[in-house]
């Protein structure tokens, strides 16, 4: 079973889905505490919320015993590939002060080819200049991506974003 929950309500919830699915608007703050969850997941949300630390301690009060919360954030390379989208990047130690660092791993995700790409490719075209390089050249920038991914294996560093996955406590720890 899926829950969405999200303050605006912008999502295409008539798509069929191989689970049963809901949606509450509403801030993810006033999520009643109480273990109901297996997995709590965000992709590029955090970054939006002003006070992130206080939710992520209030979602672990939702998690069940054995719980994930996983959460997609932008890292210090991300200024520069998606400029000053949202309140802040993080660097690692930051995830640290948020995250219980016992229970947490972070993953770096992406690397120097794809940040190079993306900045050549769509902040500057797209953000910066408004034109869709991707709608236009979309043959070309398929590959491109393909290839910067496997690229990203060799220059590792410069990673645009990281995922943060902490896991609660088991019922009998």
């Amino acid at each position: 079973t899926y829950t969405g929950v999200d303050v605006s309500d912008r999502f295409d919830r008539e798509r069929e889905t191989p689970f049963a699915s809901g949606f509450q608007l509403m801030d993810a703050h006033d999520l009643e505490p109480g273990a109901r969850f297996d997995l709590i997941f965000s992709n590029s949300a955090l970054e939006h919320i002003p006070d992130d630390a206080k939710l992520i301690a209030h979602l672990r009060t939702t998690l069940r015993p054995g719980g994930i919360q996983l959460h997609i954030i932008p890292s210090g390379a991300a200024l520069y590939a998606y400029l000053w989208h949202g309140y802040r990047q993080y660097a690692r130690g930051a995830v640290a002060r948020r995250f219980v660092p016992a229970n947490t791993s972070v993953f770096a995700l992406g690397g120097m080819f794809s940040l190079l790409l993306h900045v050549v490719s769509i902040t500057l075209p797209e953000m910066l200049l408004r034109v869709p390089v991707r709608e236009k050249a979309s043959v070309l920038y398929r590959p491109l991506m393909r290839a910067a991914i496997h690229a990203d294996r060799f220059a590792p560093f410069g990673a645009v974003m990281y995922g943060v996955c902490e896991r609660a406590p088991d019922g009998d720890a």
